[in-house]
């Protein structure tokens, strides 16, 4: 059987905002299933609110491209925020009643130049790995795939990130997994103005 139902009717139909990075999750530890996502603007969520930063004149910051993982006690969910100069990631996390632990977010990936975004992130044995598409060579036209490891307590082992890969063309859209003590991390990278393939990493919990 196939059932389908609304999870989100936080728009008209006429709206021009659209939400994006839809990532569903599944905690067995809770049987529970979280959908998290971002909306193009900055009011009227239908749910409760993750992160919405504000700084103290009143300016609301957007977030973008989340994602979610389960420690077996909490949620995190990691995001792109243009809060600072540039976009940058933070995190946040939930426990399974729907409580915010960390309603003003933390810092996860900073201090270079150039916009972060596209994030993912996965829990390993005892450590999150969150990775993102960072453009700190955007004078050189290309992204590459960086990332760091977040304790359960949400302290980022480096902000500043570690190379994950950066070869001569783009790497874009990175995703995460966990399994039998390893991370993989894979990614889109540009071929040719036409053409694009698949790599990945594996990376030791």
């Amino acid at each position: 059987m196939v059932a389908s139902g609304l999870f989100s009717n936080n728009m008209n139909k006429s709206s021009p905002f659209k939400s994006n990075s839809v990532k569903l999750i599944f905690a067995a530890a809770t049987l529970q299933f979280v959908l998290v996502w971002s909306v193009a603007r900055a009011q009227q969520y239908s749910h409760f609110i993750i992160d919405e930063h504000a700084d103290n004149a009143g300016n609301v910051f957007s977030q973008s491209g989340s994602s979610a993982a389960f420690d077996g006690k909490n949620y995190m969910v990691v995001f792109a925020d243009d809060r600072d100069s540039y976009k940058n990631i933070y995190g946040a996390r939930i426990n399974p009643e729907g409580t915010v632990l960390d309603p003003h977010s933390f810092i996860i990936g900073s201090g270079i130049c150039g916009d972060k975004g596209f994030t993912d992130v996965a829990f390993g044995s005892e450590t999150f790995l969150v990775v993102w598409q960072d453009s700190r060579y955007y004078k050189d036209l290309r992204d590459g795939i960086y990332g760091t490891l977040v304790n359960r307590e949400g302290v980022a082992s480096d902000t500043a990130g570690f190379l994950i890969n950066n070869h001569a063309t783009d790497q874009q859209f990175p995703k995460v997994c966990y399994g039998n003590s390893l991370y993989l991390v894979v990614w889109q990278e540009g071929m040719s103005d036409t053409a694009s393939a698949i790599y990945g990493a594996r990376m030791s919990a």
